[in-house]
């Protein structure tokens, strides 16, 4: 248990944990351990790294680079390998752009040449109720 109030018990750059509130309890053995629960994708991740950055750069701007020296290098290091990875997911981004783009245009011909032959047929059928209509003397 004090483990755990201990990892709680927060106190950084960015995170100051006021206090604590404690409620002991018999324990019920529903469960055996406990995680951080996020949604799934990059983001999180990405978030944990952008933290870790802040906290670097506060600490560099309070203490000076003598520190971080090294870290930078790693940081800079990573930030280029994730900015080269966001190229090439932009890449494919604009390359499924575009064959959805093309794919829409095709439907949209698909569907002006679809529309132009139902109309035409409505027009004929039209027509000829008209010519019968006519006949009969049921329309001037």
């Amino acid at each position: 248990m004090n483990t755990f109030l201990g990892a709680i018990r927060i106190k950084n750059t960015l995170i100051d944990v006021d206090g604590t509130d404690v409620e002991y309890a018999d324990a019920t053995g529903d469960f055996d351990d406990f995680c951080k629960l996020v949604g799934g994708g990059e983001t999180d991740e990405r978030l944990d790294k952008a933290t870790e950055y802040l906290k670097k750069l506060i600490d560099v701007n309070e203490n000076g680079f003598a520190a971080v020296t090294s870290e930078m290098r790693e940081m800079r290091t990573e930030m280029r390998t994730g900015f080269e990875n966001l190229g090439t997911k932009m890449d494919v981004m604009l390359e499924k752009q575009s064959e959805t783009t093309e794919e829409i245009r095709g439907l949209r011909e698909d569907m002006k040449s679809y529309m132009d032959r139902k109309f035409g047929e409505i027009e004929d059928d039209l027509s000829m109720i008209k010519s019968a209509l006519k006949a009969r003397g049921m329309l001037n």
